[in-house]
């Protein structure tokens, strides 16, 4: 509701439309600050998007859990559970040692958060994958 505050309405900031001039203010134009905000983002980004050529480290781990896969599909379930645990501690071993910059896509958190994540996930299925029985 518009109109005049002291009789019960109220007015938007750039509302200001009076009875004897008839003059209406259009709102702030928000726009040319929003596109250079957007510039300057999108120039920091550019400069902090480096990272290592083709997310090596990433795509390492990546083909190696997709062949891991393939080995289980293939009915060689303790084999392809072993490799798959080893490619995730292979992750862990990679973010450990590897800058931040150079880390590509496995640094997702803080190198602790990454570090616990992949350590806790490593070690958990590298002992499910060794208690599992063999099939009878």
């Amino acid at each position: 509701m518009t109109g005049d505050p002291t009789r019960g309405g109220h007015r938007e900031p750039w509302h200001d439309r009076r009875a004897s001039d008839h003059v209406v203010a259009q709102p702030p134009d928000f726009t040319a600050d929003r596109v250079e905000e957007d510039t300057a983002a999108s120039i920091a980004a550019q400069q902090d998007a480096g990272g290592p050529p083709l997310q090596w480290p990433l795509m390492i781990v990546l083909v190696g859990l997709v062949v891991s896969l393939v080995i289980v599909a293939d009915d060689h379930f303790r084999r392809g559970a072993v490799l798959f645990a080893a490619f995730v501690v292979g992750a862990f071993f990679l973010r450990l040692i590897l800058p931040d910059r150079d880390a590509g896509w496995l640094a997702v958190r803080s190198r602790g958060v990454d570090l616990a994540c992949l350590g806790f996930l490593g070690v958990s299925l590298s002992v499910f994958a060794l208690i599992v029985p063999p099939p009878s």
